[in-house]
C-alpha cells in the first residue's frame, strides 16, 4: 500500500511540474499586446457597441413610428396614463355621488380613436359611468377624454347623459 501512495504522490508531482514548465514556454511564446494594440481593440470594441445601441435606437424609433400610425397599438401603449388623467377630471365634475357599472379591473374607457389625421393624439371614450340625478336614481353617461400623448395631457372632457 506504501509503493501505491508513494506512486501516486510522484505523478501528482510529475503532473504539476509539467504543468509549471507548459505554462512558463507558452508564456514565453506569446507576447503581451502593446498599448497601441490594446487602444486599437477599445476602440473598435467602443465602436461596435456604439453601432449597436444606434441600431437599437433606430429599430426603437421605427417601432413606435409604425405603432403611431395603428390605432390599437397606439390607444393600448397610451390607455392607462390617459384613464387615470381622465378619471381624475370625472371625479373633480363629479356634482353627485357617482360609480362605475363595470368590473373592478376592466377598462373604464374601452373606445379609442383619433382625434384628427396623423397628429397622434387621441380620444377616449367610456359608457360605464353611473351618477346619481337629484331623485337619487342612478343615470348612465357617456366619459369622452382628448388625450395628447406627446404632452401627456388631457386636451378635452365632456361627461353626457346617455340612453335611457
Amino acid at each position: 500500500m506504501k509503493v501505491f501512495y508513494k506512486r501516486l504522490v510522484l505523478t501528482a508531482f510529475g503532473l504539476f511540474a509539467f504543468a509549471v514548465v507548459l505554462v512558463v514556454s507558452i508564456s514565453v511564446f506569446i507576447e503581451p499586446p502593446t498599448p497601441e494594440e490594446s487602444a486599437a481593440e477599445a476602440t473598435q470594441k467602443a465602436a461596435t457597441e456604439t453601432a449597436k445601441q444606434g441600431a437599437g435606437i433606430a429599430a426603437a424609433k421605427a417601432k413606435e413610428a409604425a405603432c403611431r400610425q395603428e390605432l390599437r397599438c397606439w390607444a393600448d401603449k397610451h390607455r392607462i396614463a390617459a384613464s387615470s388623467l381622465c378619471l381624475s377630471y370625472v371625479r373633480r365634475a363629479a356634482t353627485s355621488e357617482i360609480k362605475w357599472n363595470n368590473e373592478f379591473l376592466e377598462n373604464k374607457l374601452k373606445l379609442a380613436k383619433f382625434d384628427g389625421m396623423g397628429s397622434g393624439k387621441l380620444v377616449y371614450t367610456g359608457d360605464k359611468l353611473l351618477a346619481q340625478n337629484t331623485n337619487g336614481v342612478w343615470v348612465r353617461h357617456r366619459v369622452e377624454c382628448g388625450y395628447d400623448p406627446s404632452t401627456k395631457e388631457i386636451t378635452s372632457f365632456s361627461v353626457k347623459k346617455y340612453g335611457l
